[in-house]
């Protein structure tokens, strides 16, 4: 039946019915397919009739009935969807369809689909919708055919729904969603400019369309449209227009037919909600993404937050004012929040547009709008993010963008007062809250700013300068604040109100919660006003005690007051200054109404502290009391000990606390009020102490802890401290340290003022009331006795007063009696009659009770406790003579206390460990007099307590020193952890224990008899804390330790393993090596050597004296690290290393022969030895390693040894080891060692005609088969070529070498491509292998090669040579090899042809610009600089026939046009020729085409055209871009400009050629779109800039006279700067503009104005170096080559503009930031380096004229030292910015200090920062490190050469007696030494630099050894600073070492090598004694520069660099360089030359 379905259809549509029956049946059948049931009748139908013919016959002739017509339409339609389906395979049907369609019966179409049968409509919409579902290019057939303009087309839409016919809508939809599914981008984008396509969908009835249809046009616009890259966010800016979203929007209202299932909707099913739950979502998340999304959506980000004028995001700004539900609706609500919050930039515009009433009044829409305000803005980002800016903003500017997110626009202080005023409650808290949001937000941006952590790091703004902004910040908020009498006004009226209010309970409860919260709100922003705003509350008069007023009063504590408002009441007292506060004055009465009875604040104060139960609220509350009593000036040095006080009230029993509160309230005023009284007593009484301790101790007052008449001094600043004098310490110069403060203050003023008081409360009273506060009193000042380090001033204080009690009876107040003979204990006198605490210590389980003690004590009592046992210990300590009999349990019991409770221990809670853990609290312990003073005192013979015997002494400082140095190992770790100074609070401990360490080492090394002692104390704690201690003091420790005797440091083995002359390390040598090992591990080098030559040489003497393998490996990693080192280990080292054969021992003899000739020369000789070969063969595994090393090192230096013993090592080592090599070379395994033994073989061949060599030749074919072979391969390359012929073999390796990627290419098959390639080359070019090349080996090695090698030059270079080769006419072979013409055709129609072609074009000389807009991604992106003009204008001649048919439209849109015109400005006449053809005949197709923009281009043509005034003229470049330009923007006319251009056209007839168009009506616009129109023509003319003759046209007309002073105009913004500096730089490539520019407009003064400005931003900057680098080169062009021509001939460039360039760059400097490009910033230094150079060329030029100089130094020290310091901060370099901030401070250079101040350490890291994402993105980030690095060598390179141009500038000849240098106190010797500090700053780093230099290179070296030898040594003071340091002499070092291996290289870096080794030689000298060879190896080195015998020379330069690396390291001798001397003249039996004869005989 489907079968006669497919023929009924052919039949009955040539059937004479009216409406044929067999096509109804197959419209009926094809509805069905695909099925597998039924017979496809379309694929049936398509196969018989391909055209469709017979269907189309049905639409000729007459007119059909609508039903015929709507079934052939159906029929159609039905086959298309199939074809678009799938049947895609008939395609080609589906377009022949489409094409007969639009083609041939459009008419019908039309007449369809807008009839007035529903249906009829709907069927021709669908039908439409498949034709362009058919794809993109039938898509673009239908939208160029169909007419969319058509009136009755917006019609369909609205067909029939009033009637409840959606299906003609629907369909349309589908119509219009088809294009954007089936087109491609460039349809898609004509799409979207139909203003009423798509819509018009939106704007009718889509809240009534159904949900599915929603889902549908949503869903297709994200992602066709929105998600889309390739449409522009301009071109969804232009579809979505406010409009459009509003209507979008308009569906959060949608009430249509729901008939889609929802899903995970909250709504109930059936319900009616469903629906619109479903839509709202769907809509809400469309809106999100188009209108929140940065990267898809239509939102510009505006950096400058609005406040730059510009009128970015308008559409959103009218679609945001649209929104008049934001208040109701939450989703629309979100969605505005969420706008504003990616664009705050419109903020501060919708707040002044938006229909929201903002004005204070009581209504629940006001409520909702504010609620809507407060939403807005706590969405915005805490912090503002314009701190994130990486360019530096002007202050002002800065200050209204950080205001836009801060405060809402329509908040001001008339609102927020008008709202306060309010007799609303809800109103007020609104306000409040309102208000809070506001200082909350410019609270976080405060407390941002004034983070110096963050600001130290910025590169960008100085800490100054941000505190600055902040009080800008200040200010600017406070002005838009209520007052704080406001504030006030308002908590008063509240309080009025209550007191008035009369109603019932329950409304008096609720009205009490309302009022509860706006209070707390009130407090709340008090305290913030405070924080934010301080300068409004200290205006403000008002006594804020009365705030306390109604909520802490002496009744309301008695009642239940809300915890809440206690807390913001405490919080309000905390934050407001204490002035604010009458705290001592009856609430609310003055201090003459005062009545009796009634009590202060302080006082409720101190109630409330006792009374609440709330641990937080207590908290407060004692912050606040320890507050108040600060602030009075008295406890500036004793405040925590009110903490004791405070704590012992509240343990106060609660019958007792009044009387206590009211004691204490007592003393407190009248201590606050006459203060003088009670510090005087205190500081009589510290004097009195230490005057009874000097007594006591018999010392003299210089000896003691403190001396008196220093505490007189300092006692008598108690008054200025006590008035509260700001600056104190700054103005005196004078600060107290922690030491010094507890000894003068040791308790505060309060201890006389209590006991006073207690005397007169007890002598008074009768009855015994003062017991409670003798209770109290007791209490507490056992507690304060317990806490002093020095108690007896308190014990005398007590003593002092006690004696006016003396008339009472002890039984009436028994615990003062207790107390009295408690604290006498400490008072001397009484000293001898009792024992202090050791009594109770020596009970039974002491121990067991301390550690239950410290692990139930809180924290607070832990840390008291802890002061507890100090004082007992110090206690024991000074009366230690009395109680030697119980001094072991004492002590021990002291030390495990101390421990327990100052250490964290695991069983204490982790409040405590954090407690315990910081770093104040463990200060004060470790710098605890007794244990800093008594640590290692005996064995410093420094005993702090005299007049103890010596036993006594002996066995006191041995249990001392056990217990610190516990203490010590237990916290040390905790110090280290928590702070980087832990060395400073235990630097006593350490000095002690080196000092002390040395002191015994030097002992024992004086008694060369002595053995080190087995474990002193000192040693002791050196092994346990050497890893706290810094790396000066180990290296002394660790140098004196490798001093001592030999016996010292080793010990015989144990009886059980007796080996004679075997020794092992004692416990001091095992300390060493402990030492040294633990230093590498934990000290970064910085450029100084962890281990001197001193080390070396003596670890190299004791290792042959040990058998200690620690000790070999120590050496190993000394050697590894500083290989330098290698030259002081003497030869006695390298046999030692030989003899012990291990795996250590070999591997440091490898690094001694790398680095040292002279043990390379010592194992040559050793291997000539008669044994040698035996023990080779013997340990030929062990030895490989090492004898691979010498083979690499044979054939270098070869004039250090003699060539005799040079040959005569390789055949004793071919001879141990060619059988076990040969062996090796038919393994299979690919092992390191195997391919060892390969390469040491092929470096050990013998001669060509000696038998091995044949047997190895024999075996090599097969070996070379195996895999892995790249070791064999190189075994081949070392023998003779064209010894054998490999043949196959080559090719099969070749072969499997290019199908390995190259990220696959192991390392045996990369040396494989090394070899086999040259071999390849080798055996082709000889044709050795020519004739044997089999044709598939051929074929397969080329596709192989082109598949994975076709961007190898190796492999490339290797083709080519084969292919002229194999393919040459007379050969044979070529006819059956590949045809070369396939060969041609597989390369160049290969996929990386193109780019392959391209990156050779940009490798010989294509500018980058191109390279990038050619090469990027891989793909073309720019036509113009790829194809050739030539071409297209033929091509174009071609298109524009007369007999062709031309788009006129496609020609002006693709730029076809443009580039023809573009072609007129040719200098070559026959191109111009053809443009002018190829204009006129275009012109002739665009009069016949009909287009919109017809008219205007050919006015455009016209006026070029009566412009030119003579054939073939040739167009300005400038004018011809015009021309393009305005062709292009004829195309676009909703642009702006399109107006303008056309106003400017019709004004004219012609084209002036002589004038820039426009240019003054479009640069002086007055109208609103100005900057678009001044942006335009600045673009225009910085690209048409091309050539003189553009220079010309725009000088003509005085343009950049124009610019030039536009520029700095207030009214130029940052893109018209950008623009003009672009025009420069164009003209700046021209060299008649370069030189006019300068000359005639004075472009470099024009620039240093410009740089003298405070602020430019970053693109500036960089534009102004781009500019300044293409100026210069431009000026320079080839004056820079004719160095070699006669002065007369040379051209040079004057003098006076060098030194304008100069002084343009030296002002740039500051500008350098770390935010300057690093390509800019290369630009910069090559320019500055460039200039230099020239300005020197000049100069000697002017020298050899004998022309006059004024002024031969260019760079100041100032300016150089800027120069670095921007460096520093660029490159990182952190160890430069502290050595030029030492400088700084020390020569007062206000420049540089300006610059290091707030930036002297910041926290970057070295490595480049690096994004973590995807694969893609990780390794875009890797290529832009690596080009930063690059970059960065560049710059320090460049730098380099600027530095050695420096001439530094002494103010007199340094005078010098016997090396010292002129005092600064001497005439010129202050400048002198600041001069010698800046050439020592710069000389470390040059020095630095070029030692750290990847690659030496001669041009490099030479400037600074130059700059070195006659800058810096001439001047002896400058020569004594090299010399002083360190660092420098190390890093000089290296640099002279690594000379000494490239110059083997080099002839230039040997003649430097010589340059250097004089410098040192000279150093040397400047040093001081040198020895006896110093003027001979002085005079070598003088020979060296004359002498013309390379070899001899090479010599010379060698025997110096021995002597140097001898003495520079330190050595007495040279040592090394005779060993040298004498291993030569073994070697060569006394022929030596002259040289080495003078050494021998001086020797």
């Amino acid at each position: 039946g489907g079968g006669s379905g497919a023929a009924a259809a052919g039949d009955g549509a040539r059937g004479p019915g009216p409406a044929p029956q067999g096509l109804e049946t197959f419209v009926s059948v094809a509805k069905t397919l695909p099925s597998p049931q039924v017979y496809d009748v379309v694929e049936g139908y398509v196969k018989i009739s391909m055209e469709c013919a017979e269907i189309f016959k049905l639409l000729d002739g007459e007119r059909k009935p609508e039903s015929e017509m709507l079934l052939i339409f159906q029929a159609l339609e039905a086959i298309l969807l199939r074809t678009a389906s799938d049947l895609s395979h008939f395609s080609v049907v589906g377009m022949n369809i489409v094409k007969k369609l639009i083609h041939s019966y459009m008419k019908l179409v039309y007449a369809a689909l807008y009839s007035e049968n529903y249906t009829m409509s709907r069927g021709c919409l669908t039908l439409l919708s498949a034709m362009v579902a058919q794809g993109p290019d039938s898509a673009r057939d239908v939208y160029s055919h169909f007419d969319f303009n058509n009136k009755y087309l917006p019609g369909l839409l609205t067909k029939g729904f009033k009637k409840g016919r959606t299906d003609v809508r629907m369909a349309y939809i589908q119509f219009a969603l088809s294009f954007l599914i089936a087109g491609d981008n460039a349809l898609l984008a004509q799409v979207l400019e139909l203003k009423d396509f798509i819509p018009g969908i939106l704007r009718s009835e889509i809240k009534e369309d159904r949900v599915s249809t929603v889902n549908l046009l949503l869903s297709t616009l994200r992602t066709k449209v929105v998600h889309n890259k390739n449409i522009s966010k301009t071109q969804k800016v232009r579809f979505f227009t406010a409009e459009v979203l509003l209507h979008i929007a308009s569906l959060y209202r949608w009430n249509g037919i729901t008939d889609v299932s929802p899903e995970d909707l909250k709504v109930a099913q059936g319900s009616e909600e469903v629906g619109k739950a479903m839509v709202r979502e769907l809509v809400h998340s469309f809106l999100m993404d188009l209108c929140c999304s940065l990267k898809h959506g239509i939102t510009f980000y505006d950096p400058s937050l609005g406040t730059s004028g510009k009128g970015g995001n308008v559409v959103l700004l009218h679609f945001l004012l649209g929104l008049k539900t934001a208040a109701e609706d939450e989703m629309v609500a979100d969605l505005l929040v969420n706008i504003l919050k990616v664009c705050p930039d419109l903020l501060n515009r919708y707040f002044k547009e938006t229909h929201y009433s903002f004005v204070p009044r009581v209504a629940p829409a006001w409520m909702d709008n504010v609620k809507l305000l407060k939403k807005i803005y706590e969405a915005q980002p805490d912090i503002s993010n314009c701190f994130k800016t990486s360019e530096f903003i002007p202050l002002p500017r800065l200050l209204s963008m950080v205001m836009v997110t801060t405060v809402p626009a329509v908040c001001n202080k008339t609102m927020l007062s008008k709202g306060l005023n309010k007799n609303s409650i809800v109103v007020k808290h609104s306000i409040l809250s309102l208000v809070s949001m506001v200082l909350r937000r410019a609270l976080r941006n405060i407390e941002h700013c004034l983070c110096e952590e963050t600001w130290r790091r910025s590169q960008i703004y100085t800490l100054p300068a941000v505190q600055e902004f902040v009080q800008l910040y200040r200010e600017a908020v406070s002005k838009v604040l209520p007052d704080v009498n406001n504030l006030v006004a308002v908590w008063q009226s509240l309080l009025k109100q209550k007191g008035e209010h009369t109603d019932g309970p329950a409304e008096e409860k609720e009205d009490d919660a309302e009022m509860l919260l706006l209070k707390a709100a009130l407090l709340q922003v008090i305290c913030l006003y405070q924080k934010v705003v301080p300068h409004l509350v200290a205006r403000s008069n008002f006594d804020f005690s009365k705030l306390l007023k109604g909520v802490v009063t002496e009744k309301r504590l008695r009642e239940e007051v809300p915890p809440l408002l206690q807390h913001h009441i405490l919080k309000v007292a905390l934050e407001l200054p204490a002035n604010k506060f009458a705290w001592f004055r009856v609430q609310g009465i003055s201090e003459t109404e005062k009545i009796p009875g009634e009590k202060s604040v302080f006082y409720l104060l101190m109630k409330m502290f006792v009374t609440t139960t709330h641990s937080h609220l207590k908290i407060s509350t004692k912050k606040l009391i320890i507050k108040v009593l600060c602030d009075s000036g008295v406890f500036e040095y004793t405040w925590k000990e009110l903490s004791i006080w405070l704590e012992h009230l509240d343990k106060t029993k609660e019958d007792q606390k009044e009387a206590v509160i009211q004691f204490l309230e007592r003393i407190l005023l009248k201590l606050v009020t006459n203060p003088y009284t009670y510090t005087d007593k205190a500081a009589d009484l510290v004097q009195e102490a230490s005057v009874l301790q000097v007594a006591v101790f018999k010392q003299d007052s210089d000896n003691i802890s403190i001396p008196v008449s220093h505490i007189d001094d300092v006692l008598d600043m108690v008054d200025v401290l006590i008035e509260g004098s700001d600056g104190f310490d700054e103005e005196i110069g004078f600060s107290l340290n922690e030491d010094m403060i507890i000894q003068t203050f040791p308790f505060s003023a309060v201890v006389p003022a209590a006991l006073e008081a207690r005397n007169i409360l007890l002598l008074q009273s009768e009855n015994g009331t003062g017991a409670h506060v003798v209770e109290y009193l007791v209490a507490v000042f056992t507690e304060l006795l317990h806490s002093q380090r020095e108690p007896l001033a308190l014990c005398l204080m007590f003593q002092l007063y006690d004696k006016d009690l003396e008339s009472l009876e002890v039984a009436k107040y028994p615990q003062l009696y207790q107390f009295n003979q408690y604290y006498k204990l400490w008072i001397p006198k009484q000293s001898q009659e009792s024992v202090r605490g050791s009594k109770t210590l020596l009970e039974g389980g002491v121990q067991t009770k301390l550690r239950d003690l410290a692990s139930w004590l809180p924290p607070d009592q832990l840390l008291l406790g802890v002061k507890h046992v100090l004082l007992y210990l110090k206690s024991t300590v000074e009366n230690f003579s009395s109680v030697r009999a119980i001094l072991h349990p004492t002590l021990e019991s002291w030390f495990l206390a101390l421990e327990l409770r100052s250490i964290p221990q695991p069983g204490l809670n982790p409040v405590t460990v954090k407690l315990l853990s910081r770093h104040p609290t463990l200060e004060s312990w470790f710098r605890h007099p007794t244990l800093e003073s008594w640590f290692l005192a005996l064995e410093l013979r420094s005993i702090p307590q005299p007049g103890l015997n010596p036993v006594t002494v002996k066995l006191l400082s041995a249990h001392l020193n056990s217990g610190v140095l516990q203490l010590l190992k237990t916290g040390a770790p905790i110090l280290q952890s928590i702070t980087t100074d832990h060395r400073h609070v235990l630097s006593r401990y350490f000095e002690a224990i080196t000092k002390s360490v040395l002191e015994e080492l030097q002992t024992v090394g004086k008694d060369r008899s002595q053995v080190c002692p087995r474990k002193s104390h000192q040693l002791q704690a050196l092994e346990e804390l050497h890893v706290y201690m810094t790396a000066a003091q180990l290296k002394e420790i660790t140098l004196t330790m490798l001093q001592l005797p030999e016996n010292s440091l080793t010990s015989q083995k144990s009886e059980k393993s007796p080996k004679i002359g075997k020794q092992q390390l004692s416990f001091c040598g095992q300390i060493l090596v402990q030492l040294f090992t633990d230093s590498y591990q934990r000290h970064p080098q910085q450029g100084e050597l962890l281990l001197s030559a001193e080390h070396v040489t003596a670890l190299g003497e004791l290792m042959p004296a040990s058998a200690s393998k620690d000790l070999e490996r120590v050496f190993l990693q000394a050697l590894q690290s500083e290989p330098v080192l290698a030259l002081a280990g003497g030869v006695e080292v390298q046999a030692h290393c030989l003899a012990q054969c291990s795996h250590t021992s070999l591997a440091t003899a490898a690094m001694l022969i790398q680095h040292s000739r002279t043990h390379l020369l010592q194992l040559e000789l050793w291997c000539l030895s008669t044994a040698t070969g035996k023990y080779l063969r013997k340990y030929m595994d062990s030895f490989l390693p090492l004898i691979h090393v010498y083979l690499q090192c044979r054939d270098l230096y070869g004039f250090s040894r003699p060539s005799a013993v040079v040959s005569a090592v390789t055949p004793v080592l071919r001879k141990a080891l060619w059988k076990e090599l040969c062996a090796g070379i038919q393994d299979a395994g690919a092992s390191h060692e195997a391919s060892e033994k390969l390469q040491i073989l092929s470096k050990l061949l013998p001669p060509l005609e000696s038998k091995e060599l044949h047997n190895l030749m024999d075996q090599l074919p097969a070996a070379l088969e195996k895999a892995g072979n790249g070791e064999r391969w190189a075994v081949c390359a070392c023998l003779p070529q064209g010894t054998f012929v490999l043949g196959t073999t080559l090719f099969a390796t070749c072969k499997a070498w290019l199908a390995k990627p190259h990220k696959k290419l192991v390392p045996s098959l990369a040396l494989t491509c090394q070899v086999v390639v040259p071999l390849t080359l080798w055996e082709f070019e000889e044709q050795c292998v020519v004739e044997e090349v089999d044709p598939g080996d051929w074929c397969s090695l080329v596709k192989t090669g082109l598949k994975y090698r076709y961007r190898d030059e190796t492999f490339l270079k290797v083709l080519n040579v084969a292919i002229q080769l194999l393919y040459k006419k007379e050969s044979s072979l070529s006819q059956s090899l590949v045809r070369l013409s396939k060969i041609h055709m597989m390369v160049t129609q290969h996929s990386l042809f193109l780019s392959t072609i391209l990156r050779s074009v940009e490798e010989d000389g294509t500018k980058i610009h191109t390279r990038e807009s050619l090469y990027k991604d891989g793909t073309v992106k720019s036509l113009d600089d790829f194809y050739d003009p030539c071409f297209l204008l033929q091509l174009f001649s071609e298109l524009t026939r007369p007999e062709c048919v031309v788009a006129c439209h496609k020609f002006v849109e693709v730029n076809a046009l443009g580039l023809t015109v573009a072609a007129l400005s040719s200098y070559d006449p026959n191109m111009r020729a053809a443009a002018y053809f190829v204009l006129a005949s275009f012109r002739s197709h665009l009069e016949g085409a009909r287009f919109r923009e017809k008219s205007q281009l050919l006015y455009l043509l016209d006026a070029v055209q009566n412009g030119i005034k003579q054939p073939n003229l040739r167009v300005t470049f400038s004018l011809t871009l015009y021309i393009a330009r305005v062709a292009q923007q004829m195309l676009k006319p909703e642009e702006h400009m399109y107006i303008k251009v056309n106003r400017f056209l019709l004004s004219h007839q012609y084209l002036d050629l002589r004038k820039v168009p426009d240019f003054f009506q479009l640069f002086y616009s007055f109208d609103f779109e100005y900057k678009t129109e001044r942006e335009w023509i600045l673009r225009f003319l910085g690209e048409g800039l091309r050539d003189k003759h553009c220079y010309e046209l725009y000088d003509y007309q005085r343009i950049f006279q124009i610019i030039l002073s536009f520029f700095n105009s207030p009214l130029c913004d940052g893109g018209s700067q950008s623009r003009i500096l672009e025009i420069l730089q164009s003209a700046a490539r021209v060299t008649r503009a370069a030189y006019e520019l300068i000359q005639d407009h004075s472009l470099l003064t024009w620039l240093l104005h410009s740089l003298e400005k405070r602020f430019l931003e970053n693109k500036v900057i960089n534009k102004i170096i781009s500019l300044l680098h293409t100026l210069w080169l431009t000026n320079l062009g080839d004056k820079r080559e004719n160095k070699n021509q006669s002065q007369e001939k040379r051209k040079l460039l004057p003098i006076q503009l060098v030194n304008e360039f100069l002084y343009v760059l030296v002002t740039l400097i500051k500008h350098i930031g770390t935010n300057v490009d690093v390509a800019k910033l290369t630009e910069f230094f090559s320019t500055f380096s460039s200039v230099l150079e020239y300005r020197a060329v000049v100069v000697e030029a002017f020298r050899e004229m004998r022309r006059f100089m004024a002024n031969d130094s260019v760079l100041s020290s100032r300016d150089l030292l800027l120069l670095l310091h921007k460096w520093s901060l660029v490159s990182k370099d952190l160890q430069l910015q502290e050595e030029l901030q030492a400088l700084a401070w020390k020569c007062q250079n206000k420049e540089l200090l300006k610059n290091v101040k707030d930036k002297n350490k910041p926290q970057a890291s070295s490595h480049v920062y690096r994004h973590t994402g995807k694969k893609n993105e990780v390794e875009e980030d890797d290529a832009a490190a690596d080009m930063e690095v690059s970059e960065l060598e560049k710059c320090r390179e460049h730098l380099n050469s600027i530095l050695v141009h420096w001439d530094p500038v002494f103010p007199a000849a340094p005078c010098t007696r016997g090396g010292e240098t002129l005092r600064a106190s001497e005439g010129g010797g202050e400048a002198v030494a600041v001069t010698c500090a800046s050439i020592h700053v710069v000389t470390k780093w040059l020095v630095r630099s070029l030692a750290g230099q990847s690659l030496l290179r001669e041009q490099d070296v030479s400037p600074a050894l130059r700059w070195l030898q006659n800058r810096v040594l001439p001047h002896l003071a400058a020569a004594w600073e090299v010399l002083g340091d360190e660092t420098l002499r190390n890093n000089l070092f290296k640099l002279y070492s690594r000379l000494c291996q490239a110059s083997s290289s080099s002839a230039g870096l040997s003649r430097e090598l010589g340059v250097l080794g004089s410098i040192m030689l000279q150093l040397m000298e400047e040093q001081g004694p040198s020895s006896t060879f110093h003027e001979l190896v002085k005079s070598l080195c003088l020979s060296a520069t004359t002498e013309e015998d390379a070899d001899r020379r090479a010599v010379s330069v060698f025997l110096t660099s021995v002597y140097i690396g001898d003495m520079w390291l330190g050595a007495q001798q040279p040592d090394m360089l005779l060993t040298h001397v004498r291993l030569v003249c073994t070697s060569a039996g006394g022929e030596l030359g002259d040289s080495l004869q003078n050494l021998i005989s001086c020797s």
